[in-house]
């Protein structure tokens, strides 16, 4: 099966799940949030070249459908769901990092407004945590902090390799801002403020980023 048909297969699971998130039907989540990310999974499997960076992305896709499906569980396993995405970011940042990025004014750029970001979300976070006597989740929160800025940095850092097309490193960077979204929505909703239809605005956004950064990780493997 081509791997661009799986991956639009998995784009539809998407939007099934989004319907079934809005009207809270629990079952048909527990099927269709995993499914995405395994038609994410199937379709890179699918490429003909499984090079360094089709293997890293597995690798983190598959850690993202255990955190899936840990966030699926009661409140006890949040802590091993972190985790898994912790390690998925890992992966996703060693798999657009095989070759270190050009040191330019680009780069330097998104390493700074990232960090700023990230600094001033994690301080109101911390902040929250410590007025709430939440102090378990200090360290694994700031862990988590660092590690999907290190993945949104590393899928900016592509629209300034020359060895990456436009349109590639354009799906990446949309999907690693996505991502960071959606994981500040979830934190934000849990730890500061609660936010308006929630889990639907996580799983928009959540969905979106992942299926941004396989379709620009399969536009840029395709010989």
């Amino acid at each position: 099966m081509n791997a661009f048909l799986v991956l639009t297969l998995a784009g539809l699971t998407a939007l099934t799940n989004w319907f079934i998130v809005a009207q809270q039907w629990t079952i048909g989540d527990w099927i269709t949030k995993p499914g995405v990310i395994l038609g994410l999974i199937a379709s890179l499997l699918l490429l003909p070249c499984r090079d360094h960076l089709v293997i890293w992305m597995v690798l983190g896709l598959s850690l993202s459908m255990a955190g899936d499906i840990f966030l699926l569980l009661p409140q006890r396993f949040f802590l091993p769901g972190l985790g898994a995405f912790l390690g998925a970011h890992i992966a996703y940042i060693i798999a657009f990092n095989r070759v270190p990025p050009p040191l330019n004014t680009a780069v330097i750029l998104f390493v700074i407004a990232t960090i700023t970001v990230t600094s001033l979300f994690y301080l109101r976070l911390y902040q929250a945590l410590k007025k709430g006597e939440q102090n378990k989740y200090l360290l694994p929160t700031l862990l988590y902090a660092i590690s999907i800025a290190g993945m949104l940095v590393s899928s900016l850092s592509n629209l300034a390799r020359p060895e990456w097309s436009l349109p590639s490193s354009l799906l990446v960077s949309c999907g690693g801002l996505s991502f960071f979204l959606s994981d500040a929505v979830l934190a934000w909703h849990r730890f500061i403020n609660p936010i308006a239809h929630r889990n639907l605005k996580v799983r928009l956004t959540y969905h979106l980023g992942q299926i941004c950064l396989v379709g620009g990780v399969m536009l840029q493997s395709l010989p």
